[in-house]
């Protein structure tokens, strides 16, 4: 939860750091497995925003969903090239979960 918690609040390098910690004690633990494989995937897309001439938007608008307190644990953004974003599940999505909250 602690990783969950950080990674929320945009504190990725943190979370990613107690996701390994945690994976490391429970190497067979789905969720954790899950959660920083997402965690690794927010790195990679603010890295790549960070690249970008457009990635100030893009961290804002990150930021900007992180601190008025949006949640999207199920949901990434990626950045594919000049202008070109997604929005993409991790897993699964059951009929009428909310995803954005």
């Amino acid at each position: 939860r602690r990783g969950l918690a950080l990674r929320a609040l945009g504190r990725l390098d943190d979370a990613l750091a107690v996701l390994e910690e945690g994976l490391g004690l429970e190497p067979d633990h789905r969720d954790l497995r899950e959660a920083l494989g997402a965690t690794r995937d927010l790195i990679v897309a603010a890295d790549t925003a960070a690249e970008s001439p457009d990635g100030d938007r893009f961290e804002r608008l990150v930021a900007w969903l992180l601190e008025g307190g949006a949640a999207f644990p199920d949901l990434y953004l990626k950045r594919y090239g000049e202008g070109d974003r997604g929005v993409h599940c991790r897993t699964t999505i059951a009929n009428n979960k909310r995803v954005l909250f």
